[in-house]
């Protein structure tokens, strides 16, 4: 047998490393491709809201139907449902700062609403059989904040609310638009609530969606443990190695074992699914998550994302 020379062990040796840094760079590739899918996830904030936004963006109508039966009995039960609200309004940097509005006291209704309010996602989108259709709201108090002049007040005008909710979704969603007649600021440089119409979105869950996306929570955090397992087994052997080949092996390794990691979606699901205590219960086994988010209508584009809003369980008089 022909012994190996330093020439065929160079090549050979060669080779490993031009293989494993394809390998490390395809790896890396792969990483960088889900991340950037991974953030493309995370920028809609309400993704149910967004998908029946379409309606702002001059989508085209399709025939007008009957709201399902079970959706429309939904929102019949929430008659007379009473909310207590606290907007939050942010800038687009943190140098901005905050406007919170508080105070704002609504009162839900089933009578349909006149022609001058906002145009809703669900009711007027091209899918208005997804919608319980526009709905009355009666605004009890409004919402205000403490200015430079003293308290402010919002005045929203012409409120409606809906109900949207896909078949086969585990979650729908409530939302309430109004109109601003004028634009709150604290001061002349502050965050402001601009003028036009805002929308408030909140998710909607029921028993069995909430049981089976909590199931999947469970089961990709428990596959994310692993995988952050195994990254870190991966990244104490490239500190221990002294071999430089097999450094580059287990940081490839880690490299794939993160990929893995958020493959599973753990966080973003972590985030979208409610806990107990972020859920208010409404009659007919609803549940509204009371963290939800504040909208403004684009002229022709979709709604913006201005900020945060929370409800409360408002007390009957």
């Amino acid at each position: 047998m022909q012994k190996p020379t330093s020439h065929s062990f160079f090549c050979c040796t060669r080779t490993t490393i031009t293989k494993t840094i394809f390998f490390q760079t395809k790896t890396c590739a792969m990483f960088s491709v889900r991340i950037l899918f991974f953030v493309a996830v995370l920028s809609s904030k309400a993704q149910g809201f967004v998908n029946l936004a379409s309606t702002f963006a001059g989508a085209k109508q399709a025939p007008k139907q009957a709201p399902k039966p079970a959706l429309q009995e939904f929102a019949k039960i929430q008659e007379s449902m009473l909310l207590n609200i606290q907007l939050d309004i942010y800038g687009r940097t943190c140098d901005e700062g905050h406007l919170p509005l508080s105070g704002l006291s609504v009162e839900l209704h089933q009578g349909v609403t006149g022609s001058n309010r906002p145009s809703m996602p669900g009711a007027d989108g091209p899918h208005a059989d997804l919608s319980t259709g526009a709905r009355n709201i009666d605004i009890k108090n409004d919402a205000s904040f403490v200015g430079m002049n003293g308290m402010k007040y919002a005045q929203l005008e012409n409120g409606c609310w809906e109900m949207t909710w896909r078949e086969g979704d585990p979650s729908g969603a409530l939302v309430c638009g109004f109109d601003v007649p004028e634009e709150l600021k604290r001061n002349a440089n502050g965050v402001a609530l601009p003028s036009g119409r805002i929308y408030l979105n909140f998710r909607l869950w029921n028993d069995k969606g909430l049981k089976d996306m909590r199931s999947k929570l469970e089961e990709a955090e428990m596959k994310a443990k692993e995988h952050l397992k195994k990254r870190q087994q991966e990244l104490e052997k490239m500190q221990q190695t002294k071999n430089p080949i097999m450094k580059m092996v287990h940081r490839g390794n880690s490299f794939t074992a993160l990929d893995k990691y958020v493959a599973t979606g753990a966080q973003d699901l972590g985030r979208g699914v409610p806990s107990n205590d972020q859920l208010l219960t409404l009659d007919g086994g609803l549940r509204l998550r009371m963290d939800g988010h504040v909208f403004v209508a684009g002229n022709k584009g979709p709604p913006t994302l201005i900020g945060k809003v929370h409800a409360n369980p408002g007390l009957s008089p």
